[in-house]
């Protein structure tokens, strides 16, 4: 199968999933983590003490990496929290998405922009964005039972299979 169909049918398997922790990154970076489905125990919990405690004991089923690439939280009227919100505004908004299902998604080709729409009328937009082959900048990652898919620098599509944890 290739990576495209890996991706569509991990994207498919997210369909009625609940996001049950957002962590957003610090104020010099534009990242975020959403942690959706089932709750896997860590091997080895993490020892980073500002990390919320299921976070340091448990891995999500999938993972929503957001690294480089610029994204925004839209409602149905209103743009709630973007990438370059300060982490405070953006975490307060990306709280919404917790406890919260994904009713469905669109993802566009080439670029392999993502788009989550969620149960509470928002959705989560992810804007590929990255094409300096120089600084080689990553635009998201997504954690599936299966396998981990990366998009870097001008949305190249990488599959492998999943880490262990």
């Amino acid at each position: 199968m290739n990576p495209y169909s890996l991706l569509e049918e991990a994207l498919n398997q997210l369909l009625h999933v609940a996001c049950w922790a957002v962590m957003v990154s610090d104020e010099f970076s534009n990242g975020l983590t959403l942690y959706l489905g089932d709750q896997l125990a860590r091997s080895i919990p993490l020892d980073v003490p500002d990390l919320p405690t299921p976070l340091q004991l448990y891995s999500g089923a999938f993972e929503l990496v957001i690294a480089d690439c610029t994204w925004r939280l839209d409602s149905q009227d209103a743009i709630l929290t973007s990438w370059s919100d300060h982490p405070v505004l953006q975490a307060e908004a990306l709280a919404q998405l917790e406890e919260m299902r994904i009713q469905h998604w669109e993802i566009t080709w080439p670029g392999l922009d993502l788009t989550l729409h969620f149960e509470n009328a928002l959705a989560l937009r992810l804007f590929c964005d990255q094409t300096d082959e120089m600084d080689s900048g990553d635009n998201y990652a997504l954690l599936s039972p299966s396998y981990l898919f990366h998009v870097g620098t001008r949305s190249h599509l990488t599959v492998a299979p999943r880490p262990k944890i």
